[in-house]
């Protein structure tokens, strides 16, 4: 992504390149692509800060896996939450901007001992869609992007929250024949790598636009095996059939052929013909008279029509009919069929303790159930005219929520700021209590600064309001800068202060990484420019990068720009002071294989420069050693560079080996 500088004359100039100028000519060359001004999410066009009532005060906690979760009286108080003066049927919980149902130890004032209690889940791929054109697209829907964090939000309101759960008896009085069994899903989610659409020779060439079949994923190959068991099975007549499914995606061109047989224990069962990087999802049906405990799936390529095919797994997930049996499970999920009356459960082998708790999500309410002298939990039902889903769990393991915090809402307004900068709070204390993002704002601010009206913006900030508060979030970012044109009709700039890595990195390794991850960008290779662009792909201000890692280097380029201001500014437009403005430095590198196509790139891109109006002198610097890393006459390049360049263009592989 290109790191612009902005002077007062509002030209855009190149400081520095984190991609590489071919990265940038080839996405801009893109712009036919359609992205909508506003993400479209559950159907609708957003910008993610719908749900949020303007003066309205917001609490937040986050969520990293599936589960019960309770909110405690004592950590609500310690909060700030008014849960003294206000009834706790006026709050609610919010997720992804909708209520969710929540369970009220009282509906009055609350006291020591309330609490709330929800059904948390972690992030998967709910807002990841957002990011697609074709939300189709994307490739793992059960595994995020970039975090599995869930943010759950709570307020209140005069009137009561709509989404409330009722508690009732556990009626085990004139019981029913008890139920065989009910549906069972499991599913096996991958994430060894990330997939993205590549093509090209080798397969190299990428775009920052989320595209067909990107996603986590196992990695490509040209066989997969995975286990399936089929654990407590009904084996008998006259129940739906078990059901397998997954979703695979191939390497190649957008025409590439791919053909896959899918075995179970070494039998061929399907032939699976495809093309391009689209999602394919396979099906497979088995009758429950014959069903086996466990299966080996297989997915092996015949390159007879691609001879360079190759295939990834995104997820595998299984349904079948189950029996009441849980192998000393402490959690369980079950689809039970509508009836007109009661249905009777026995949970056996279900490791419950004294008493277990049962959570109808399809019709909000919860009870108990006792455990009984042989071991089995009873459960009745009410009917139902739609299926039930049932949450069963170990009252023992229900989660309390430890960390409670107020959400800081951005203000936006009508008004005449025509400069944002993004960065994040920790590159906002130099740790002596000053705030280098101020005091570059305030330089912008300046006469000698270009006297721009700016506003500093915390990124966090922006994942809460405009992406349903998931840490590092691009599509909160995105939101965010299209929210602003609303109300910023003169915004020239946007300035990201903050390095940051792509989700390849940022999402499984984020404890290795967490000091190079700032501000997300775009994509996969990174990019800023989706940010501020149009439908048309277009940018609609200037945008730029200032990549650091620290407060200390914040205030170094800050030093640096006033003093290229200041020169500027000071001295004359005479060949003497500004010959330098003239000087470019190319600099080459990749395979030696590649090094006369290179070359020859450069120097067309040398004439062009030199025999312009621009009139350049380029100086090119070629790396010709086989050596993954080389250094080129380092000593000539800082005597270049310290005596002042417009521009150090770099032309190479954009990869991790050359």
């Amino acid at each position: 992504m290109f790191v612009p500088y902005f002077d007062k004359n509002l030209k855009l100039k190149t400081m520095r390149l984190k991609l590489t100028l071919w990265c940038f000519i080839v996405f801009t060359v893109v712009s036919g692509i359609e992205l909508k001004a506003q993400m479209t999410f559950d159907g609708s066009a957003l910008y993610g800060n719908e749900w949020i009532t303007t003066g309205q005060a917001y609490y937040k906690f986050y969520v990293s896996k599936d589960g019960f979760y309770r909110l405690k009286y004592e950590e609500m108080a310690a909060s700030g939450l008014p849960v003294d003066n206000i009834p706790a049927n006026q709050f609610r919980i919010y997720h992804l901007g909708k209520e969710v149902a929540v369970l009220a130890s009282t509906d009055a004032i609350m006291k020591p001992g309330d609490f709330f209690m929800i059904f948390g889940q972690e992030n998967q791929g709910e807002l990841d869609h957002a990011l697609f054109k074709d939300q189709t697209d994307l490739f793992n829907p059960y595994y995020s992007m970039f975090t599995s964090k869930s943010c759950y939000t709570i307020t209140w309101s005069a009137n009561p929250g709509a989404a409330r759960i009722s508690t009732i008896n556990n009626d085990l009085s004139a019981p029913v024949p008890k139920e065989e069994y009910f549906t069972n899903t499991e599913r096996k989610v991958f994430s060894d790598t990330i997939s993205k659409r590549a093509i090209g020779t080798g397969s190299f060439i990428r775009s920052p636009m989320y595209d067909a079949g990107q996603g986590f994923a196992t990695e490509k190959n040209t066989f997969l095996t995975v286990p399936i068991n089929f654990t407590g099975a009904f084996i008998g007549p006259n129940v739906p059939k078990a059901q397998i499914r997954f979703w695979m995606a191939g390497k190649g061109e957008d025409d590439a052929a791919h053909s896959c047989d899918i075995s179970l224990d070494g039998v061929v069962v399907e032939n699976e013909k495809f093309s391009g990087n689209k999602v394919h999802e396979t099906r497979l049906a088995l009758d429950h008279e014959t069903l086996k405990q466990n299966y080996n799936l297989g997915i092996t390529v015949d390159r007879t029509r691609n001879e360079f095919d190759l295939v990834s797994l995104s997820f595998i997930e299984w349904t079948y009919q189950k029996t009441y049996k849980f192998q000393n499970a402490r959690f369980a999920r079950m689809v039970i069929e509508s009836s007109p009356i009661r249905k009777d459960l026995e949970l056996e082998d279900f490791d419950g303790g004294t008493e277990i708790g049962v959570y109808d999500v399809t019709n909000s309410i919860f009870l108990t159930s006792t455990r009984e002298n042989n071991g089995i939990y009873r459960i009745t039902l009410p009917p139902s005219v739609k299926e039930h889903e049932i949450f069963v769990f170990n009252l023992s393991d229900l989660k309390d929520v430890s960390q409670l915090s107020e959400m800081k809402l951005i203000g936006v307004e009508k008004s005449n700021i025509n400069y944002v900068i993004l960065s994040h709070s920790k590159l906002m204390d130099d740790g002596t209590g000053k705030n280098p993002i101020e005091e570059y704002a305030d330089f912008r601010r300046s006469p000698e600064g270009g006297s721009y009206q700016v506003k500093v913006v915390d990124v966090d900030m922006v994942y809460d309001q405009f992406g349903y508060g998931i840490p590092g979030h691009p599509i909160a970012i995105r939101n965010f800068f299209q929210y602003l044109r609303n109300y910023y009709s003169d915004l020239k700039f946007a300035l990201f202060i903050g390095k940051g890595l792509e989700n390849k990195y940022s999402r499984k390794y984020s404890s290795e990484y967490d000091q190079f991850i700032f501000i997300p960008p775009f994509g996969y290779p990174g990019s800023d420019m989706p940010f501020v662009a149009d439908n048309n792909f277009i940018p609609f201000c200037a945008y730029g990068r200032l990549p650091v890692i620290n407060a200390a280097e914040v205030r170094k380029y800050l030093e640096k720009v006033k003093e290229h201001e200041n020169f500027l500014q000071k001295y004359s437009y005479t060949p003497e002071n500004r010959e330098w403005m003239k000087r470019i430095i190319h600099l080459s590198g990749g395979r030696p294989e590649d090094a006369a196509s290179l070359q020859a790139e450069l120097e067309t891109m040398e004439r062009v420069i030199e025999n312009n109006q621009f009139g350049a002198d380029v100086t090119t610097f070629y790396k010709l050693s086989s050596k993954p890393v080389t250094t080129p006459d380092l000593e000539t390049i800082r005597s270049l560079v310290n005596g002042g360049v417009s521009m150090i263009s770099y032309l190479g592989h954009y990869r991790q080996e050359v």
